[in-house]
């Protein structure tokens, strides 16, 4: 069959195999050979392509992962071309750099994550190729059926790097993509733990012009070794501030609607008031309320910790990005805490909150990239806005956010 998956189709293969979803691929990408693009050839015994030629489940996938949308195929030749509705053809006209695709087995290759990376920089949106990036670049998956709603695998390894795209880009001239690729890799930095986390390093990244706060690339998840005398005082050995503003001594960490298991003090509070002479339940209780508190207790010793070793770094919550207007006031506090402790101008950052109607359209754009039913409208309007060239004018074949994230 030796059918080579691209562009969304890769991406939902890729996103298979690194949530463990794929059978017999449990070690992940980086162990799959890198190789070239195959000809499509038939199966034995069959005449023409249809959807029954192809079973996706040896990549983990259902055959209506992608619904309605064809499944997309590289092909190196216009004789190579899959004559089906069921299959999109795609030929790449200008030259890759070697290794661009992998072998996946099973008669299966697919785009590597960085030709991927770069062949949506031609139908996808800036901000929402940024998300890309940062998934590929870090350590969790969207699921690769729903995106947006599908639960997420965390503490994986990268799928490739900021360095490794950067350099494929050097080696790709000519190829659609590459010019919007090269400007959001800028933007995008390694090791984001989580879409959320993602979804702040982007904001506060991009430009202003992509509604963003255009602070550039951020560090992420970059451990902070304590000073010898601060772990012989009985503080963590280390600490890990989820982003830094580089040149500045301020980040910020995010903590998300689960951060503080309070439903486990909830159910265990009703389970005692329906029995309240029960001992062992009483001692869940305790358990549960001092498992909050602790936590509690250790994310103020972290941010004391990291603040004696030169750090400032802020909460953000899910409210913060959920909550009308709430992420341009927290980004407000990060810009005066910068100006006042490393001195360092925000007045270009600053513009990004000058306009009621910028401000109204991140919001809108906030809503549309986080993982809740009602971002999906979000970014169907933010579609129709693209589309009518409100914000910009882009190119008019323009992928849903929704079904990318």
């Amino acid at each position: 069959m030796n059918l080579t998956l691209d562009r969304l189709s890769a991406l939902a293969a890729i996103r298979s195999i690194r949530c463990g979803t794929a059978p017999g691929m449990q070690s992940g990408l980086a162990s799959l050979r890198r190789t070239g693009i195959a000809a499509p050839e038939l199966p034995e015994g069959r005449k023409r392509w249809s959807a029954s030629c192809i079973d996706l489940s040896a990549l983990g996938l259902a055959r209506d992962t992608r619904g309605s949308h064809p499944i997309e195929i590289a092909v190196p030749s216009e004789h190579d071309r899959i004559r089906s509705k069921t299959f999109s053809s795609i030929l790449h006209t200008a030259p890759l750099p070697k290794g661009a695709f992998i072998d996946a087995g099973q008669d299966f290759r697919i785009a590597s994550p960085e030709l991927v990376f770069v062949e949506m920089g031609a139908v996808m949106q800036p901000e929402v190729q940024a998300l890309l990036g940062y998934e590929l670049t870090g350590s969790f998956s969207r699921n690769p059926s729903d995106p947006r709603g599908g639960t997420v695998a965390y503490s994986i390894p990268p799928a490739t790097s900021v360095e490794k795209i950067e350099r494929f880009l050097s080696q790709c001239e000519g190829n659609a993509g590459v010019a919007q690729s090269r400007q959001v890799i800028g933007y995008v930095a390694n090791n984001a733990w989580s879409p959320a986390e993602a979804v702040i390093a982007a904001l506060m990244a991009l430009p202003l012009e992509y509604l963003g706060y255009g602070m550039g690339r951020l560090v992420l998840n970059d451990r902070q070794i304590a000073a010898d005398e601060l772990a012989r005082s009985g503080a963590r050995g280390s600490r890990v501030p989820d982003i830094l503003v580089p040149g500045t001594c301020v980040g910020i960490n995010y903590d998300s609607f689960y951060h503080l298991n309070l439903n486990s003090v909830i159910e265990a509070a009703r389970a005692c008031a329906l029995a309240p002479n029960d001992k062992t339940l009483a001692a869940a209780l305790e358990n549960a309320r001092r498992s909050v508190r602790d936590k509690v207790l250790d994310d103020l010793r972290r941010n004391r910790e990291l603040a004696a070793q030169g750090l400032v770094v802020l909460p953000a919550t899910s409210e913060d990005l959920y909550r009308k207007g709430g992420f341009d006031e927290l980004m407000l506090e990060v810009f005066r805490t910068i100006g006042l402790l490393s001195g360092k101008d925000m007045a270009e950052s600053r513009r990004a909150l000058a306009s009621h109607a910028v401000c109204e359209r991140r919001q809108t754009l906030i809503w549309s990239l986080l993982a809740w039913e009602q971002g999906r409208s979000y970014a169907r309007e933010q579609v129709e806005r693209e589309r009518r060239g409100i914000l910009r004018i882009k190119n008019p074949q323009i992928i849903e956010v929704d079904m990318v994230i």
